[in-house]
């Protein structure tokens, strides 16, 4: 009889375990509040970084932090599409501690082309990405964290139609 509880015991918590989510405070501190990591925060959230300096020249203040906030977004955007490349072909990170935590977990280097062709595949999944936090407040750089929520994206990247194969070395 003892066992047969122990086993009751067992599969019912693994039933009721297996339905929970993460509750919403514990999502906002570590999801929702994290403006650092890159890379999928949850099922349901990617984030990206993208810095800038801001470029030497005749431009007024503004003119040159809305230089730097673009340049900052279009890296962003990029590192996003690695995600979806990396997630979308089963890319595979490398271990170790010699390189930054983004480039470690999507080491893949894509060409320009590859780049454009993947903004044009993803491209309605990656407009509906936003600016979670911009920061123009450092003298010499800027950056932009951009951010993608959605239900699954794993499944959603993984849906859609590609016109080409990423080259991995």
């Amino acid at each position: 009889m003892n066992r047969l509880s122990l086993l009751l015991f067992v599969l019912v918590s693994l039933i009721v375990l297996s339905h929970c989510t993460p509750s919403a405070l514990i999502e906002r501190k570590y999801v929702t509040y994290n403006f650092r990591d890159e890379g999928f925060l949850s099922p349901r959230m990617i984030q990206t970084v993208g810095k800038s300096s801001y470029a030497p020249g005749e431009l007024t203040v503004e003119a040159s932090r809305v230089h730097c906030s673009q340049n900052a977004l279009s890296v962003a955007r990029d590192r996003m599409l690695r995600v979806f490349i990396h997630t979308k072909f089963n890319l595979k990170g490398k271990g170790g501690s010699g390189t930054s935590g983004f480039d470690r977990d999507y080491p893949a280097a894509m060409s320009e082309r590859e780049l454009l062709r993947a903004e044009t595949d993803f491209g309605p999944l990656i407009d509906r990405g936003y600016i979670a936090l911009q920061d123009v407040r450092a003298a010499d750089s800027c950056s932009i964290v951009y951010r993608l929520e959605g239900e699954d994206l794993s499944k959603e990247i993984r849906s859609v139609e590609t016109t080409f194969q990423p080259r991995t070395k």
